[in-house]
């Protein structure tokens, strides 16, 4: 306990020390040479004067500003060395400065080392401890519909008339000017690009694919699933165009066979316009009759047969989406005898046209074919599919879906997994701590009435798989440049986590010696997300290196991905 002694001594001992830094302020801020004198606590000193100080603090301000500048040109150089990685990939042109690691090229790696494990695919991964590879398809048939390989929710249909309906004049029957034989004009025979349709193809990728891919490919690209078709015997064809998207299943056409037992059915093909003429070259679809059309029977082989309800449906192999204001075209083949009914230049947006040899069309302006499109109607709101189950031993860390689909505007589609009971999208595998080993997998599709996303079955899939703890990675001998004293390896990486992984470094030389690096700069902040960058000390005479990198994951559901790897 303080006595009051000891208290009036402590007092008398801190006035002092203030009146002894009082007494040298004038002298401090006057800027004099020499140190200040002071006493504090009883023991003599001096502090610098105002000038001394006010450089140290600068000097102190300018040498921490320095090293931040050095540390970010650090990591811009190494960021620099990431983006001439990746252009190189693209454009298969290397730097004579840096040499960036082909990552999209497996034979890169060492394979002859029994310990080789790793994934080379767009980068450097963790290897695959076990994968299924599920088709895109319904678990219960009755649910969603099927179009060929399509899958789309269940529809009704809709009939949009190819020809104008006014009071008193609101049937077939009542427009109808006369009909056109297809086989007054030449018959044909020719080679054209078909196209099927224009589609999206999508990958989603969650867990261990996620970090690297949405950082910097999260992508959908759209395409065209090209085939050829013969087109042999005569045609005729018609334009139009919908006023709004539409999905279309099929078509009506009035006709009847001029005699029966034609020697063969007409077909329908969908194709696009250009400059507003049919393009037999831009196919887009191809539609047969649902019945067989050669009428031996309740056929349409009389004009008096002309009656809403007695026409030819041909069906598409596939749903086709429409796009609203775009001229479209039906171009009606056959090798037999089929009158076709037209009005008169009654329908406002197309025409009717013939051709002479397949290739070119021209326009008949006296004439309209009479059709109808048929197109599909969903019910507005989520449409919900359950798909075939995933099952893995030994635990799903992560799931992969490559989707070839259309998905119009105002529509979406996602993928749903079932995890304890509860559905959750995709991405609940970002950030999953367990490896179930089944889980039931769902589409929900956001429709609207005219619209809903269409989906190839056969070419889409689901992947689930789960990667290894550990990496091992050799690549085959690089040469070293002659004279080279050094060698600099920078590698950039998505999802790295220094609290559970590991990344080890080194190089063998061409003659055994295996050498660590120099310096290793480590950089993981939010733009960069990971970076390492090596430096070796090459002895003279070697000849060429192979790199060794070792990496471990704490669990399969943390991994990391080294997107590049550039040598300098």
């Amino acid at each position: 306990m303080t006595t009051i002694d000891e208290l009036i001594a402590r007092i008398d001992r801190d006035h002092s020390d203030i009146y002894s830094l009082v007494s040298g302020l004038p002298q401090f801020l006057a800027g004099d040479p020499g140190d200040i004198p002071v006493t504090l606590n009883g023991v003599q000193g001096s502090i610098p004067n105002l000038k001394k100080l006010t450089a140290a603090i600068n000097m102190a301000i300018v040498s921490s500003q320095l090293a931040a500048l050095n540390d970010q040109m650090n990591k811009q150089s190494v960021t620099l060395k990431g983006v001439i990685s990746d252009v190189s990939k693209l454009t298969g042109h290397g730097s004579p400065f840096w040499n960036a690691y082909n990552l999209n090229d497996p034979s890169i790696g060492d394979t002859s080392d029994p310990t080789f494990r790793a994934n080379i695919e767009n980068g450097l991964r963790f290897p695959f401890d076990g994968y299924v590879v599920n088709n895109l398809d319904r678990k219960d048939p009755s649910v969603f519909t099927k179009i060929g390989n399509q899958m789309l929710p269940n529809y009704t249909e809709k009939l949009i008339p190819g020809y104008p309906l006014t009071s008193g004049a609101d049937t077939p029957s009542a427009i109808a000017t006369g009909y056109l034989n297809i086989a007054a004009y030449p018959a044909f025979s020719q080679t054209t690009y078909y196209s099927e349709n224009y589609w999206g193809w999508y990958g989603w990728y969650y867990g261990y694919y996620y970090y690297w891919w949405n950082y910097y490919y999260s992508y959908s690209r759209v395409y065209a699933v090209t085939t050829t078709i013969a087109i042999n015997g005569s045609a005729t064809a018609q334009s139009f165009q919908v006023s709004s998207d539409q999905i279309l299943t099929g078509v009506n056409f009035w006709a009847y066979a001029a005699s029966s037992n034609q020697s063969s059915n007409p077909y329908v093909l969908l194709c696009e316009c250009t400059q507003g003429i049919p393009d037999p070259n831009k196919v887009i679809g191809r539609a047969d009759p649902v019945k067989d059309a050669n009428y031996t029977g309740g056929a349409l082989t009389t004009a008096a047969a002309l009656t809403p309800t007695n026409n030819i449906r041909f069906n598409f192999g596939q749903a086709t989406y429409l796009h609203a204001g775009k001229s479209y075209a039906f171009i009606v083949v056959s090798n037999g005898t089929y009158n076709l009914w037209y009005n008169s230049n009654s329908y406002n947006k197309g025409g009717a046209f013939y051709t002479q040899d397949g290739a070119q069309f021209s326009v008949d302006l006296q004439k309209d074919l009479m059709f109808e499109l048929v197109v599909a109607q969903f019910s507005a709101g989520q449409q919900i599919v359950e798909l075939a189950p995933v099952s893995l031993s030994g635990g799903i860390a992560s799931i992969k879906t490559e989707l070839q689909a259309v998905i119009p505007a105002g529509t979406q589609l996602q993928l749903q997994v079932s995890i304890n009971g509860n559905w959750q999208p995709l991405t609940v595998l970002n950030n999953l701590d367990s490896l179930p080993p089944y889980t039931p997998i769902r589409a929900v599709y956001t429709c609207t009435t005219d619209l809903a996303p269409i989906v190839d079955v056969v070419k889409s899939s689901v992947t689930a798989f789960r990667p290894a703890t550990a990496l091992n990675f050799f690549v085959k001998p690089i040469p070293i440049k002659s004279g080279s004293t050094s060698l600099n390896l920078t590698f950039n990486m998505v999802g790295f986590d220094k609290t559970m992984h590991t990344l080890d470094i080194k190089i063998k030389l061409d003659n055994g010696t295996i050498l660590s690096p120099d310096v290793v700069r480590q950089y993981t902040d939010s733009v960069a997300q990971g970076m390492f960058d090596t430096f070796f000390t090459i002895p003279a005479g070697a000849i060429s290196y192979q790199l060794i990198a070792k990496a471990t994951t704490q669990v399969a559901t943390r991994v990391f991905d080294v997107t590049s790897i550039v040598e300098s």
